[in-house]
């Protein structure tokens, strides 16, 4: 049930690059003083390889981007859309083809990158179930498509486009840079004298059933997604996790907690080209797990997985003035432990050997603050309840605790461990941390 549509490619683009482009190449990376490279393979599942061996120099290059814009002055068929203009910074789309310039002042060097899908693929290509697709065109109108970067999450968008297009729906796109592989009866929608806000306002008027925003990115985006959803335009978004849980946590800060089933209905994560799990969030009035006085019940979001028979993986809930998020087990039931402690460290010193250090696998902690009394991690959602072990950069143990439902650990200086924690970012060091 593959679907396989051989793409257009343009002669002016072939001419510049057609010595670099060969079958399987993703992109080509052309940078001042190096031998260009390209990214070979598919999403998920690629090498970087050299793909020509004569070193570029700067009248090269310089020649490449002048002959790129041109693209964007040319008319009919061969023009391109210079889609952003920033000094010393140009993303050009040229049919098929997203080309990103960079040069000073904006980078050291000169630098070209190319890119362009190898394939067009039909929704049929993911094997979903047939209750899952007809939930995209029923019950679905608030979707994400979530996964890292490179992960296939726009080849995705396209195809759903080009399903719900064949329906006989009327789709629109909403995209930074005008890159999706969408059917011609699609209308491609770029910002607006630069603002996305304006395409909202024009988007009302146009009233389509459905429409794919690429990429929901800044508060702006978000703001323009919830917006449109409220409207009662079916919205498909695009957005960066590194889990299904966390592209939900993102809308939780930025809309009440009671209007995010109507916002959002499916979660997709993508990994790798393939599709992962897919999350659904409904409403209900319960005792969360783990409570046992009936006056504590409460609207509770679960969050629950169709590719795993409906089990549910979250709930999500207002306590005092703060909205947690408790992961369940897999017999949906919260583990105890974790909903009682927010923190707990070892007390053990961490050069006695109670804890181990494990080089593999280790995750950088973004969020570090070092406040007056108390020192914060925020290892982040997706390991909310989970006992983890803190290391520096070079994998030496320092402590192992707990993460509370918020995501985070909070040590107070006064303990040895806090004391610790507090020299060691005074002194720079990165933090890393594993599940124990």
């Amino acid at each position: 049930n593959v679907h396989l549509e051989p793409l257009d490619v343009s002669v002016p683009v072939e001419k510049m690059f057609s010595r670099f482009f060969d079958e399987g190449i993703m992109s080509i990376h052309l940078v001042e003083g190096q031998v260009p490279r390209g990214k070979k393979g598919k999403p998920g599942s690629w090498v970087l390889v050299p793909v020509d061996d004569e070193v570029l120099d700067r009248e090269t290059l310089s020649r490449l981007a002048n002959e790129i814009l041109n693209l964007a002055s040319g008319k009919g068929r061969d023009r391109g859309f210079l889609e952003i203009n920033y000094e010393g910074a140009k993303v050009v789309q040229f049919q098929h083809y997203r080309i990103a310039l960079a040069y000073p002042p904006v980078s050291k060097m000169y630098e070209i990158t190319v890119t362009r899908p190898l394939v067009k693929l039909d929704l049929d290509y993911y094997q979903l179930p047939r209750s899952l697709v007809e939930r995209f065109t029923g019950e679905a109108d608030g979707i994400l498509i979530a996964g890292p970067p490179g992960a296939g999450k726009s080849t995705f968008a396209s195809a759903l486009a080009n399903f719900y297009s064949r329906r006989n729906f009327v789709v629109k796109t909403l995209e930074s840079v005008r890159d999706l592989q969408v059917n011609p009866d699609i209308t491609q929608y770029g910002a607006i004298e630069g603002e996305m806000e304006k395409n909202a306002d024009m988007l009302l008027l146009v009233r389509p059933d459905f429409t794919i925003f690429d990429e929901v990115r800044r508060t702006k985006d978000f703001n323009i997604f919830v917006d449109l959803r409220q409207a009662g335009v079916g919205m498909v978004g695009v957005i960066h996790a590194s889990a299904p849980i966390d592209a939900i946590q993102r809308f939780i800060t930025r809309v009440d907690l009671g209007t995010l089933p109507q916002i959002i209905d499916t979660v997709v994560y993508i990994q790798g080209g393939s599709i992962l799990d897919i999350l659904g969030i409904r409403m209900v009035v319960k005792i969360p797990r783990g409570f046992r006085d009936e006056g504590l019940a409460r609207p509770v979001l679960e969050v629950f997985s169709y590719q795993q028979a409906g089990r549910i993986l979250y709930e999500i809930y207002t306590f005092g003035e703060n909205t947690v998020i408790i992961p369940l087990d897999g017999n949906g039931k919260r583990n105890r432990d974790r909903g009682r402690r927010n923190y707990h460290h070892s007390q053990h010193d961490a050069s006695s050997g109670y804890i181990q250090g494990d080089r593999e696998g280790m995750t950088r902690i973004e969020g570090v603050k070092n406040m007056k009394s108390v020192v914060e991690l925020f290892p982040g959602y997706r390991v909310a309840g989970e006992d983890i072990v803190i290391c520096t950069s070079d994998g030496t143990p320092v402590m192992q605790g707990t993460v509370s439902s918020k995501g985070n650990m909070r040590i107070r200086k006064k303990t040895p461990i806090g004391n610790q924690l507090s020299m060691l970012l005074k002194r720079g060091e990165q933090l890393f941390f594993h599940i124990a």
